[in-house]
């Protein structure tokens, strides 16, 4: 992860698989094909496992010893917001580390619990012998 902070060509290329990777996981959920779509109650499954392995993650991140990731103990201060930041607002290493990992299992769980009620109202919303044949088919 530090490198892509030093390598500014790393850095793009990490934000490129990030794009492609997020393509591939939501395009199991959402693609406009329906073949190619996993049906509800599989998607179902999919977007809670996906959201346990965030939740898992983000907690590592919330409660792991500050410094995580030891660029942010030092970083380049181009724009000149470390001052405000650590000083000014009193939001240190630590604090930092714990909001962002608070962040991202508080977010990710929201899209996912989203994500979920939608997809259980369009099921909800077939009718009751397409559901079922979703449902039980192999």
């Amino acid at each position: 992860y530090n490198r892509t902070l030093e390598h500014e060509w790393i850095h793009a290329a990490e934000h490129i698989c990030f794009v492609l990777s997020a393509t591939i996981f939501w395009n199991a959920v959402l693609d406009p094909i329906a073949a190619f779509r996993l049906k509800t109650g599989e998607a179902i499954l999919y977007i809670f496992s996906a959201g346990f392995v965030n939740s898992i993650l983000a907690i590592l991140i919330t409660f792991a010893p500050p410094g995580l990731y030891p660029y942010y103990t030092r970083p380049d201060d181009r724009f000149g917001a470390l001052d405000l930041i650590r000083n000014r607002w009193g939001i240190d290493v630590g604090m930092d580390q714990q909001m962002g990992g608070a962040l991202m299992w508080i977010m990710g769980g929201f899209i996912g619990v989203l994500l979920v009620i939608g997809l259980l109202a369009h099921w909800f919303r077939k009718p009751e012998r397409e559901s079922w044949q979703e449902v039980t088919a192999g």
